[in-house]
């Protein structure tokens, strides 16, 4: 919980998984089922934080992000480490990710880690020359 009485995102968004995977493990019924005997035991604004991830399929954690280049003033080191930082990834894949981003202007998807909202990220990205 943060502060002022919030859940984390985190937390939200390995709930969010956690009912994914239930559904998929044991079906829609059954699934829901035992979820809302677990959500019962949870304050009510850590319940609405995950209905509301639930009804706009995640929320902004776990999202994707189009990008389709990357403009001619950027700092090639800070888009590979942005790269990383959004997505979690490598660095040889991140560097390959800005390269293609800079010399051949390939549309290309971003899988944003579940600490950073989309809209950060989107931002973030933007801020180092990602054009999305």
């Amino acid at each position: 919980m943060n502060e002022d009485n919030t859940p984390s995102s985190e937390l939200v968004q390995i709930s969010y998984q956690f009912i994914q995977e239930l559904t998929r493990e044991y079906g829609g019924d059954q699934g829901m089922e035992t979820w809302n005997k677990i959500a019962a035991t949870l304050p009510g604004s850590v319940q609405a934080a995950i209905f509301h991830a639930m009804m706009t399929g995640g929320g902004e954690f776990g999202a994707r992000i189009t990008v389709t280049g990357l403009r001619p003033v950027h700092k090639f080191v800070q888009c590979i480490k942005m790269v990383r930082t959004v997505t979690n990834c490598g660095l040889k894949e991140a560097k390959v990710f800005v390269d293609r981003a800079r010399d051949e202007n390939i549309t290309q998807t971003l899988e944003v880690v579940g600490h950073i909202d989309r809209a950060k990220a989107r931002a973030m990205l933007v801020a180092e020359g990602f054009i999305l």
